[in-house]
């Protein structure tokens, strides 16, 4: 195998850069690199030594910093690892990296190479992995949070206790078949393996739900704001914003197309639409834009409904034949403008100009959000993977009919199980 190295920080220049040597070579090139003796580096493990960083091909110096060394398997991918902490410069980490790749059996890592020789070396489980890169990728403290849960091993102890339901009850089952005329596996037992199905399912399906919310708080909610032409919708997505996002004018039908702007509110990633003015129109340009307004209304988590004088625009069917309908927040904009209007009850008035109830507006928003992502417990799955092979071993689970015959019933199940197997990462039809 291969001793592969990279950069492991963040971007360069930088205070600090950190290159990360993995592999059966690791340490002995480290030696090389250190000008010190092979033993010595061995002795190194888990402690830092100051060192002066050389060149392998022609011992020129290139920087000074710490080597530390982690002797397999003891280390992040199970094999033997070292890091060199130098100094940020590019033109260091570059001359480094290109020097390292040029010696035999070393390489530059491909992307999350680390991370998939740790996965394979047994020092991560699947579930775990992936949270590794939902975590690297967080932007929110919500999804922060999300990944910190995924990768605790609760989830997987779950998905694990699924599978080893279906494959208890799969043999049960399957013993019965093997042994119809004897009398080793009693009718009783395969009753309470059917009995055991609709439980399971339940609990699946609550998963899924769960994971449909934490997929949400990983892709950001989505904020759609919604009303007729010159409402003040783009206005209050620039205020939202901080910057002009959206083209704003007094001429009505402006807005064409839907213009998204990613945000964090609160501590969870929210996607705010900016939609075309919904009106009757002919204009066969704007009708479209109308059309896409409606569709993103109904795709919403939260509608802001806006209108600057009581001629609310309001969608028949918000909801589209989702299983969850989008909360509608109805919204008196241009309050600095019809300040002589009576508010209607329930509606948040807000001027997106002079910033009147714009705090109250993302503080509502952000209760909002917050209530839809409180379904949450200490761990759900965020990750669309999750979900399908979710969704796929609960419709195996749901086709068992105890009217059917038992050959049918255990297909069902082997196919259930299979898509727990690949949810977890762990296949073998040996069991």
């Amino acid at each position: 195998m291969d001793t592969i190295v990279a950069l492991s920080s963040g971007a360069l220049p930088a205070g600090v850069a950190v290159i990360r040597l993995s592999g059966p070579e690791a340490f002995s090139l480290a030696a090389r690199i250190a000008k010190i003796d092979a033993a010595v580096a061995w002795k190194l493990d888990r402690k830092a030594r100051l060192v002066k960083v050389h060149d392998p091909r022609n011992d020129e110096v290139l920087d000074h910093g710490l080597l530390l060394a982690f002797e397999g398997p003891r280390s992040f991918t199970g094999e033997d690892v070292v890091e060199l902490q130098l100094h940020g410069s590019r033109a260091v980490v570059d001359h480094l990296l290109a020097a390292l790749s040029e010696v035999e059996g070393v390489r530059i890592a491909e992307p999350g190479e680390f991370t998939r020789r740790a996965f394979i070396n047994g020092k991560m489980d699947l579930i775990a992995t992936e949270a590794l890169g939902d975590l690297i990728q967080a932007q929110t403290q919500a999804q922060r949070r999300l990944a910190i849960s995924s990768a605790d091993g609760k989830l997987i102890e779950t998905y694990r206790r699924w599978r080893d339901m279906v494959l208890r009850g799969r043999a049960m089952i399957e013993a019965d078949i093997d042994f119809a005329d004897e009398d080793d596996v009693p009718g009783s037992v395969v009753d309470a393996v059917f009995a055991d199905i609709p439980t399971l399912v339940s609990e699946i399906n609550g998963e899924i739900k769960k994971a449909e919310t934490a997929e949400r708080v990983r892709e950001g909610f989505r904020i759609v704001i919604f009303g007729p032409p010159n409402a003040g919708k783009s206005t209050l997505l620039n205020a939202l914003a901080g910057r002009e996002a959206a083209i704003v004018t007094d001429i009505p039908g402006t807005t064409r197309d839907a213009i998204e702007v990613q945000l964090n509110l609160g501590g969870f990633l929210v996607r705010i639409v900016d939609t075309a003015g919904v009106r009757a129109t002919s204009d066969p340009i704007e009708k479209i834009g109308v059309e896409r307004a409606l569709d993103a209304a109904i795709q919403a988590d939260l509608v802001l409904n806006l209108s600057a004088d009581d001629k609310w625009e309001s969608p028949s069917g918000l909801g589209g034949g989702k299983t969850e309908e989008p909360t509608v927040l109805r919204v008196r904009s241009q309050v600095d403008v019809y300040d002589s209007v009576v508010f209607e009850d329930g509606a948040l008035p807000v001027s997106a100009i002079t910033g009147e109830g714009l705090e109250e507006l993302i503080e509502s928003v952000v209760s909002i959000i917050g209530s839809k992502a409180g379904a949450l417990n200490e761990r759900a799955a965020g990750n669309r993977r999750h979900i399908s092979k979710m969704v796929a071993a609960a419709s195996h689970l749901q086709r068992i009919d105890t009217g059917l015959p038992l050959e049918i019933n255990a297909e069902r199940l082997r196919l259930a199980g299979l898509e727990l197997s690949e949810l977890v990462g762990d296949i073998g039809h040996e069991e």
